[in-house]
């Protein structure tokens, strides 16, 4: 049985299963340009907020009850998340940041790499400051951990939604987000906006964040009060409603252009398959712990893709100029990219994220008691 580290409460093993999968779709989308194949448009913004959906959902279930009873504080909350999320953005942050500067280098001798070095001193700053596009406005480094700074900040919303404060306050935070979400829809919302702010003071990254990790505070208790009914017609109706909110969200019946408003129905349909396979655990011991451990690479897979992408490209571009072939375009390409992807998330979890998560935790608890 999989349990949180902190207070040792189930896990959901479905829900991790997904995020690995969710995790892997972005990595195919991102590097669907270069391996020579298509793929479903729009498909990994969804999975982005698939990542919104789900924290929210998930440390309500791992936090609440200790928040609302004051037995855990914010700084413990934000260590803990700290903890899980900085180290490996940073690790990855600071080697693309000496793929660009070599990159730079290379450039300034003379060498021919039709490319450009995509950094500044500012996107160095929000990198090291979990703002990423915030001032810059530009995705940079790392691309994919624009939304860890999104995830960490929304985090705190989570933490006060759990509070044992009035209703009124929190449905008038959720109301809030809410609001300057739906703002943004008729300007591109989130998945297909092509500008950073709208009305040009609301980030819509932000906006979207903190309505998706409302919206997963939410669906938590929904699932509580279902689940302590113990409904059986639920989980049995899971079953049906989960394959078509799939294939409805994999080959959308109805276009984005065609409306801005589509894009918060998508989100309402990925709420509802959280809700519905938090209803439907794994039984199965051996599924089971594959599909937590799917769940424990998802992060790494996340984050790794795209330094292992561009140093793949870089190789492989230095191969096609002496032997004619682009490798990467080709099955064994495509095959290698993913294997190295799947082999450095889980060295990577195992040599770095548990270990770093365990010391930053254990390091700020020490000082805590001094």
């Amino acid at each position: 049985m999989h349990l949180t580290e902190t207070f040792g409460k189930v896990k959901f093993v479905s829900l991790d299963f997904t995020r690995g999968i969710a995790s892997f779709i972005v990595a195919a989308a991102h590097f669907s340009p270069y391996g020579g194949y298509k793929f479903p448009e729009l498909l990994g913004g969804f999975c982005v907020g698939y990542f919104f959906i789900l924290p929210g959902f998930v440390l309500t279930h791992a936090y609440h009850d200790q928040i609302c009873a004051k037995t855990y504080s914010f700084r413990e909350f934000i260590v803990a998340r700290f903890a899980r999320l900085y180290p490996l953005h940073f690790l990855t942050f600071v080697l693309v940041l000496c793929y660009w500067i070599a990159v730079s280098i290379a450039v300034s001798m003379g060498v021919n790499l039709n490319t450009t070095a995509q950094w500044s001193w500012l996107t160095i700053f929000e990198n090291i400051s979990l703002t990423q596009i915030l001032f810059s406005g530009k995705v940079s480094f790392n691309s994919p951990s624009w939304s860890i700074g999104i995830e960490f900040w929304s985090s705190m919303l989570v933490f006060f939604l759990c509070l044992p404060i009035k209703t009124i306050y929190k449905l008038t935070l959720i109301c809030i987000f809410s609001t300057l979400y739906l703002l943004t829809l008729p300007q591109g919302g989130f998945i297909t906006s092509h500008s950073q702010f709208a009305f040009g003071f609301i980030e819509k990254n932000l906006a979207a964040g903190g309505f998706l990790f409302s919206l997963g505070w939410v669906i938590f208790h929904v699932h509580r009060y279902l689940a302590n009914r113990k409904i059986v017609a639920t989980k049995i109706l899971s079953w049906g409603i989960i394959p078509i909110l799939l294939i409805a969200i994999i080959f959308p019946p109805v276009s984005f252009h065609t409306s801005p408003w589509v894009e918060l129905f998508y989100f309402l349909f990925i709420a509802l398959i959280v809700l519905m396979l938090s209803l439907t655990p794994a039984k199965h011991p051996r599924i089971s712990d594959a599909m937590g451990n799917l769940g424990d690479l998802s992060y790494g897979i996340y984050l790794w893709h795209m330094p292992i992408m561009l140093g793949a490209t870089a190789v492989c571009k230095i191969i096609q100029q002496k032997f004619g072939i682009d490798i990467l375009a080709t099955p064994l390409g495509i095959i290698l990219y993913f294997s190295l992807v799947i082999l450095v998330a889980f060295i990577s979890y195992h040599a770095f994220e548990k270990p770093s998560k365990k010391f930053i935790r254990h390091f700020f608890e020490k000082k805590n008691d001094s």
